[in-house]
């Protein structure tokens, strides 16, 4: 018997998990004095029908949506919506807010990007989370780590 395919939803659930393992090594590079411990500590998958019916509920879309489940979840949290559009656009689209990793209503992002790698994928996340932890583009810098441009370069997740 040969290997059985995964279905769409554990294949997403395994992408989760590789890019949240993958985003410890990518933070860790671009500071190597910083003693860190990046983990997962729960991940949600949210359908498009969930996500329907809670439009209905909800008057619009707005930054106090996404603060009202951070404060329903009980703790400081940053969430990252992530939209992978099949077809893709040509490139990726990233949004997060600058040094609001303890704001009840900014601490998050938005990225929209088309099929890309799970190392792409921790990229962009670890960029955008980069600018909530406080980080601005590093454009212009010299690059030390012997790659083509930082993590926080503006062309790195396409913001």
């Amino acid at each position: 018997m040969g290997p059985r395919a995964l279905s769409p939803l554990a294949s997403l659930r395994l992408r989760w998990l590789l890019a949240c393992g993958l985003l410890g090594p990518v933070l860790e590079a671009g500071r190597p004095d910083l003693e860190q411990t990046v983990h997962l500590s729960s991940y949600e998958i949210i359908t498009p029908w969930r996500l329907t019916r809670e439009r209905r509920e909800a008057l619009g879309p707005s930054s106090q949506q996404i603060s009202y489940v951070i404060q329903a979840q009980g703790k400081q949290h940053i969430i990252h919506l992530e939209r992978n559009t099949k077809k893709g656009f040509g490139g990726t689209a990233g949004m997060a807010f600058v040094g609001t990793v303890c704001s009840r209503s900014h601490a998050g992002g938005i990225n929209v990007f088309g099929q890309i790698t799970v190392e792409t994928f921790a990229s962009i996340v670890a960029h955008e989370l980069g600018h909530n932890l406080g980080m601005n583009h590093d454009d212009g810098r010299e690059c030390f780590c012997g790659a083509k441009s930082c993590i926080m370069n503006s062309g790195a997740s396409g913001s």
